[in-house]
């Protein structure tokens, strides 16, 4: 199984992308904005208007500086109340 994990910053709208790829197709991913942090799951693909990346990881334009190691991903994953909420 191949693990990839992305950070991607789309400035327009000020929203950091982290990303968990797993054989390519995303299983989890957090949506960061100044005032609200959205988790997504392949359990909990939808909240709001926010929805689990559907495409594959080959089909996406990431640069060498998007990936990430999965222990900076995990350390914000884990960051989160039960309710979703980060601390």
């Amino acid at each position: 199984m191949n693990d990839i994990f992305i950070k991607k910053k789309w400035d327009e709208e000020d929203i950091v992308f982290y990303i968990h790829f797993k054989n390519d197709v995303a299983i989890r991913q957090m949506e960061i904005y100044p005032n609200e942090i959205r988790y997504l799951s392949e359990s909990n693909p939808f909240y709001k208007d926010s929805r689990l990346c559907d495409q594959s990881l080959e089909t996406l334009d990431f640069e060498k500086n998007d990936f990430i190691d999965e222990i900076e991903f995990e350390t914000v994953w884990n960051n989160k109340k039960d309710d979703g909420n980060i601390y």
